[in-house]
């Protein structure tokens, strides 16, 4: 897990040891500071829209890994604005899931990027 304020590392560290996680790594950083480090899964929440958000995670996610999302209501018009940007950091899937949150009367929406496997000669 990469994120940038040390109350959030603080409090994630605790919770990945008092859940005793083994495959679990907690750093603090910026994912654009994150140099050659990849993931299988990059997840962002309220970050930035998605044609600034790509170009920071697509490039930390492995081949054939998927970027998730949480976004709004403007989720298909983050996706238009963003075609640049998915295609350029190889995006070559793009869902949208409308899921619905417990205690709460408005469900969110959830955007799902699977970057393209790379073919090796």
């Amino acid at each position: 897990m990469i994120e940038a304020m040390e109350r959030r590392t603080d409090w994630l560290q605790y919770v990945v040891d008092s859940l005793g996680l083994t495959n679990v790594t907690v750093i603090r950083s910026r994912a654009e500071d994150m140099g050659d480090y990849t993931a299988d899964v990059v997840t962002a929440r309220a970050v930035a829209a998605l044609k600034k958000l790509i170009p920071w995670t697509m490039p930390l996610v492995r081949d054939g890994g998927r970027v998730v999302a949480l976004k709004g209501d403007r989720a298909e018009i983050e996706i238009d604005e963003a075609d640049k940007q998915l295609r350029k950091f190889g995006a070559d899937w793009v869902d949208v899931h409308d899921v619905d949150v417990w205690g709460a009367e408005e469900g969110t929406r959830i955007v799902e990027i699977t970057k393209r496997e790379q073919r090796h000669r």
